[in-house]
């Protein structure tokens, strides 16, 4: 992890811990996705059914 991609919220000590592991996997996927050619599209998006955490398009195809 570099200093500029949310190092210091990793020490968020009042954050439960739940969240922080979520938060965490949820940047390891998305660092890994792009490492594969997936274009990131939108993060946490949220509608009347819920909330996807991450959003990608391979080609044509969405992935979330």
């Amino acid at each position: 992890m570099v200093w500029g991609d949310g190092f210091i919220d990793w020490f968020r000590r009042d954050e439960p811990k739940h969240l922080r592991r979520g938060r965490l996997g949820e940047r390891a996927a998305k660092r890994h996705l792009k490492k594969e050619g997936f274009k990131f599209l939108y993060a946490n998006f949220r509608g009347d059914q819920g909330e996807i955490d991450l959003i990608f398009r391979d080609g044509e195809i969405l992935v979330f």
